[in-house]
């Protein structure tokens, strides 16, 4: 097996008539100021990083983001939203915690597949089939959590909303 990270390209004209890649993904908010967590593959080589906010009365709102910490090591990036009109969150109804175990009922939220499956999220469930990567590494997990092109940097939630983890790959056969 290897790992395939997934995560959809589309190519666009931009102002110059030019082709540019797009990559998508979902990330999650870390702090009222406007801090969030996706893969650094999703952000990687970006020249400009746009994020779509849902909120609940049915209105998107888009600001514009930079990246402020990246590992490609660990496929993290940290982002600052750095828009005029972000006035900040109210709050975040989430927190983080280290402790899961293998069975472990998890799910997640995402964005896959945006111009198939539409631009509403997305949740998918599973478990926890290992605390430990596909080589044996610490850094990553594994679940049986249904993923597409688009889930990268999402949250992975266990049951009473904490964030355990970031989905970040797929695996391959071959």
């Amino acid at each position: 097996a290897r790992l395939i990270k997934k995560y959809p390209s589309i190519t666009e004209g931009d102002d110059n008539n030019e082709q540019s890649k797009i990559s998508r993904g979902t990330g999650f908010v870390i702090s009222k100021n406007g801090l969030l967590v996706t893969n650094e593959h999703v952000v990687s080589n970006s020249k400009s990083i746009k994020l779509k906010f849902g909120r609940e009365d049915g209105v998107t709102k888009t600001y514009y983001a930079n990246k402020i910490i990246s590992d490609e090591k660990s496929d993290i990036s940290v982002l600052k939203i750095e828009d005029e009109g972000f006035g900040g969150f109210k709050s975040i109804p989430y927190g983080v915690t280290k402790r899961y175990v293998s069975g472990q009922n998890v799910f997640t939220l995402g964005y896959p597949m945006t111009g198939v499956m539409g631009e509403s999220v997305k949740v998918t469930e599973g478990i926890i089939s290992s605390t430990k990567g596909p080589t044996e590494k610490d850094i990553f997990m594994q679940t049986s959590v249904p993923i597409q092109p688009g889930n990268s940097g999402g949250p992975l939630f266990d049951m009473s909303g904490n964030i355990v983890g970031i989905t970040t790959a797929t695996l391959s056969e071959r």
